[in-house]
């Protein structure tokens, strides 16, 4: 009774004539009789229903031997992306922290420790792991601290630490090792020494020199870490100031290509126009000075602001008996630095005029110049893309250095419609270099026939994704064949008439008398004088 609490007794009392009634009722419905029969159902196991098995329809094996597929492909997926993001950095990590105790003889503070300043005792030991480790990079606030390798067998076609690490194995996921450019003949003793490192997701190889910017300089992060250190056996630790931090392209069909994968320099003035280079197209306005005695350290990773395109860092070696720290309180932002050509048009309207490092030092435009000026030589800047095979002349035979071919101009069609105060059509058509940018005028508003016409927007014709410009724009680049049309705005025109001027009142001729009227006699006196006659 305690679970019928709260309900009224008559319903129980009421039960049993209810069931009496369908009884009555189901017999009547089922002369010949009815029975209950149990009805079992079969619990299939996990196999049964995910394994083909004998007695299962063709279309049921199609079924489970797809699904057995994909999971198998799941889990594969699954297996190789914790691989390559947790165990495979974990085993890299390893592998670094073990030599970096080696290094640093028992010592794994490196560029995190705020006393990282203080000289540390180098073991050079480890070149017996291998013979190919030529020195050690480290730079403050960064994972970067690594030895760095160079194969003698390196050239262009092939550089062995791209897909290796320092002790030879190779990395599938291209960890590989800092290794230095095979251009760099005289390896680490190079005029320009040029070292190179993949971009890491995690940060870890050169991933880290992102922290000075992406599509804009990070003025703090450079106010922190302004010098990079090169250890090498014979030559020590030495600090190097950075002196540019920018972005280039290496595939010459993106426009002009600046060349900096240059070690060695046939002149003091070609080193100089190419130092020019780099700190016109850097991010900062280093506070570091750079003469024709100087040499370079330059780090270059995988950049992804645009296809193919690479985040260079140039350091300058410090000079003897030179202090290593670097005046970060005068630094400033480079507010137009000289990005390759796709840059523009996308991003700015217009490049910066770009000098030789002599024109621009007369103009006065350099500031952080300190050598003597006498600087010999052609400033023709070097480049490595030429592999040439020619044959070897003498420097008397040599004229003149070729001329680069340059690729054929292109020309298009641009074609105007707009409509005139009478509501006509006018065109007008002409012919526009590729790449220039053209000025849009704003069409006027008429009134014609009782209505407004305002001007809305153009229709363009020819640009691949765009079939509107907004009455705002105010420049165009021409890259294809485009016809523009003016889009108007129809409305009746509801200002009220001007008030039209009073009839101007008659005026009298001048220079005419007025003629005096015929005297007339009175009718009495005019019959007088007809009765005499």
């Amino acid at each position: 009774m305690a679970a019928a609490k709260g309900l009224d007794p008559d319903v129980f009392k009421s039960v049993p004539e209810l069931i009496y009634e369908t009884f009555e009722s189901n017999a009547e419905s089922y002369p010949e009789g009815y029975s209950i029969t149990k009805r079992t159902l079969k619990v299939t196991t996990f196999f049964e229903r995910h394994f083909p098995r004998k007695g299962d329809s063709k279309d049921e094996k199609v079924r489970k031997s797809v699904m057995l597929a994909a999971f198998c492909a799941f889990i594969a997926a699954g297996c190789m992306f914790i691989y390559n993001m947790y165990v495979m950095p974990a085993q890299q990590q390893a592998l670094q922290s073990d030599i970096r105790t080696i290094f640093y003889e028992g010592d794994t503070s490196s560029s995190s420790s705020k006393n990282s300043n203080k000289p540390k005792k180098l073991n050079w030991n480890i070149i017996k792991k291998n013979s190919d480790i030529k020195g050690w990079v480290q730079l403050n606030n960064t994972q970067i601290d690594y030895p760095v390798l160079k194969c003698k067998s390196d050239n262009k076609d092939s550089q062995f630490y791209l897909t290796h690490n320092y002790l030879k194995q190779y990395t599938p996921r291209g960890f590989g090792a800092i290794f230095v450019d095979y251009r760099c003949k005289k390896g680490m003793n190079s005029k320009n020494v040029i070292l190179h490192g993949h971009h890491m997701e995690d940060g870890s190889m050169f991933g880290d020199l992102m922290k000075y910017g992406r599509y804009s300089g990070n003025l703090g992060f450079y106010k922190k870490s302004p010098v990079i250190k090169l250890s090498t056996p014979k030559g020590g630790t030495k600090a190097y100031k950075i002196i540019s931090v920018f972005k280039s392209n290496v595939n010459p069909a993106q426009g002009e290509y600046f060349d900096f994968y240059c070690a060695n320099f046939k002149s003091k003035a070609q080193f100089m126009n190419y130092v020019y280079n780099l700190r016109i197209r850097s991010f900062f306005n280093c506070p570091v000075n750079v003469n024709e005695n100087d040499k370079l350290l330059t780090l270059v990773t995988c950049s992804y602001e645009f296809n193919n395109f690479r985040t260079v860092v140039v350091a300058r070696r410090c000079r003897k008996n030179e202090s290593a720290a670097v005046d970060v309180s005068s630094a400033t932002l480079n507010k137009n630095p000289v990005w390759p050509q796709c840059y523009y048009g996308r991003y700015r309207a217009t490049r910066p005029t770009i000098l030789t490092f002599k024109k621009a030092y007369k103009k006065g435009l350099i500031k952080w110049y300190d050598g003597s000026a006498r600087l010999k030589g052609s400033e023709q800047l070097p480049t490595s893309l030429k592999e040439t095979t020619e044959p070897t002349t003498s420097p008397e035979q040599v004229t003149q250095a070729p001329k680069p071919t340059q690729p054929p101009k292109k020309y298009f069609k641009v074609t105007v419609l707009k409509l005139n105060k009478h509501a006509k059509t006018v065109k007008k058509t002409k012919t526009v270099l590729e790449g220039k940018i053209i000025k849009l005028k704003t069409p006027k508003n008429f009134i014609y026939k009782g209505y407004k016409f305002t001007f809305k927007k153009w229709k363009v014709k020819g640009i691949k994704g765009k079939k509107f410009l907004s009455k705002k724009t105010k420049k165009l680049r021409i890259r294809s064949n485009i016809i523009l049309s003016t889009v108007y705005k129809q409305a009746i025109d509801f200002k009220k008439p001007k008030p039209t001027k009073p009839a101007p009142k008659p005026t009298k001729p001048k220079n005419v008398k007025p003629t005096k009227p015929a005297e007339t006699k009175p009718a009495e006196a005019q019959n007088a004088e007809e009765a005499e006659e």
